[in-house]
């Protein structure tokens, strides 16, 4: 595998942990929105089972 090829996997790599951070914090407003909203009915199997 030359330079140019493993410099563009690790930086794609790269790129999809930023994508799956900026999902999983995205995840994380909406479980909070509806923490908000339900109260202590959003603590049910169905949130946990989520994370």
């Amino acid at each position: 595998m030359s330079q140019d090829n493993a410099s563009q996997l690790t930086n794609s790599s790269k790129s999809m942990g930023r994508k799956i951070s900026s999902l999983t914090r995205r995840i994380d407003l909406l479980k909070g929105d509806r923490n908000l909203t339900y109260g202590h009915r959003a603590r049910s199997p169905y949130t946990y089972a989520i994370q």
